[in-house]
């Protein structure tokens, strides 16, 4: 055991140091440890970020069908009044309809993207903090097994966060980017 290890550790020799570290050994180690928590959290990473993405686009379709509706309204207003222009004095009362129809449409479809926005903001923000709880959760688990395996090896998250709070570290890190 080398002086200050722990007996889990492994002899850290700069004369000894193996030529191939096989996975079995690299997947016990508290750094393999940290690499599989690390590859995990990505994952949730990326589920919520393809939840966004899917969203996102489930959103633009609906903003698109909403476009394509009124703008199908607009026509057949325009038509209505093409067709029921018969005389110079309903041309302008038919004008006036038109215009009003016009403007009540574009308020409908104003109010129908501000809806869907709406919509969309709330299902990210029920994404967002689901999301969120579930990264709590996995940091926590991810946290008793790593106190459980190797009580002396601080934890990899808590490591990573000091890090990037302090703005003055210039040494060698742990991090989650170096696991990936």
């Amino acid at each position: 055991m080398p002086v200050g290890g722990m007996p889990n550790e492994p002899s850290r020799s700069s004369d000894s140091l193996p030529a191939v570290c096989s996975d079995k050994d690299w997947d016990n180690s508290p750094a393999g440890l940290a690499r599989k928590q690390c590859r995990g959290l990505y994952e949730l990473w990326d589920k919520r970020d393809s939840k966004y993405e899917d969203i996102r686009l489930q959103f633009a379709r609906n903003r698109y069908r909403t476009r394509q509706y009124y703008e199908g309204q607009i026509l057949l207003a325009q038509r209505k009044y093409e067709q029921g222009m018969g005389c110079c004095m309903l041309k302008l009362f038919f004008g006036r309809l038109l215009r009003r129809e016009l403007k009540s449409i574009c308020e409908k479809e104003q109010n129908a993207m501000n809806v869907l926005l709406k919509g969309e903001t709330i299902e990210r923000v029920a994404v967002t903090n689901k999301f969120a709880d579930w990264e709590e959760n996995y940091i926590i688990q991810c946290r008793k097994e790593c106190a459980r395996r190797y009580p002396a090896t601080p934890f990899w998250y808590d490591e990573q966060e000091e890090l990037s709070t302090s703005g003055d570290y210039e040494g060698s890190s742990v991090s989650a980017q170096s696991f990936a």
